[in-house]
């Protein structure tokens, strides 16, 4: 049975916990695949009535640094990092709302982890648990409506995204209302 997509919107729980904080560090893929992935979460974001955000994969979030130390340090590891080429094999769905449905990086994501190092190290912060995954649809959603969205994908798997630029981003508050603040290219 096919639904109109207004059909498919939830009736609001879809905004619970989707409030972020501080500041963040997102590996940005090139500019021709974000092309590509801004198309296919827009779709979704439409489909399923939730906020649109940029594709990315964290490396840090949630900063509560100083934001000249967070500019500084951002362009300081711009310089270290090296572009990657990671594949991701799985669809997965949680009920973490920025984590709703995601492909998953396969264990260890040994090229994500080490920038992940790097990340933490300039920005003084300690080690805490990080499961490498690129998003695709924020939300909180029915393990049910979760799987109705996986099973409308239409791509292939596995994906490989050339992930070539850091980005610092604000992310306080409303998905809605965060700003990227500068995007570097990595060496």
């Amino acid at each position: 049975m096919t639904h109109a997509p207004q059909e498919r919107k939830l009736a609001g729980n879809q905004v619970k916990n989707s409030r972020g904080t501080g500041y963040s560090l997102w590996l940005l893929p090139s500019v021709g695949q974000e092309r590509l992935w801004i198309k296919r979460i827009h779709r979704l974001s439409r489909i399923w009535g939730v906020p649109l955000f940029r594709p990315h994969v964290t490396l840090l979030g949630s900063m509560s640094k100083a934001k000249f130390f967070l500019h500084q340090q951002t362009l300081i590891l711009s310089r270290l990092l090296n572009p990657l080429v990671v594949n991701f094999y799985n669809v997965s769905s949680t009920a973490l709302y920025f984590r709703a449905i995601c492909l998953n990086a396969p264990r260890p994501a040994r090229a994500i982890l080490r920038s992940r190092e790097l990340a933490l190290s300039a920005m003084g912060l300690r080690r805490s648990v990080f499961q490498p995954h690129f998003s695709l649809v924020y939300g909180s959603f029915s393990k049910w409506d979760r799987q109705r969205i996986i099973n409308g994908f239409r791509f292939d798997l596995p994906q490989s995204l050339r992930l070539n630029r850091l980005a610092l981003v604000q992310t306080e508050g409303e998905v809605t209302s965060w700003k990227v603040l500068t995007v570097h290219r990595l060496r």
